[in-house]
């Protein structure tokens, strides 16, 4: 059940198309393993950002916070509720 749950999920994801979005490229299985392909992103997480860094100047967080924001409305206008 929470396979198949998995499953739709990545199919809908694959759907989505926005620069601040990760690609889902595919979902399957192999004997009893199940995986998804993503897209590969280079670079640092934001957590890993804020404990190298602190706190990040009001100019840089508004920049991060609109972008996770304009991903989250594009993705609920796609039927996406998270």
């Amino acid at each position: 059940l929470a396979v198949r749950s998995l499953q739709r999920e990545a199919r809908k994801a694959q759907k989505l198309a926005h620069p601040n979005i990760v690609t889902v490229h595919d979902f399957d299985r192999d004997g009893g393993h199940v995986y998804m392909v993503m897209e590969l992103l280079e670079g640092r997480s934001l957590d890993q950002v804020l404990k190298a860094e602190g706190a990040l100047p009001l100019p840089r967080a508004i920049a991060i916070v609109n972008a996770l924001a304009d991903a989250l409305a594009y993705a609920h206008e796609q039927g996406f509720v998270h």
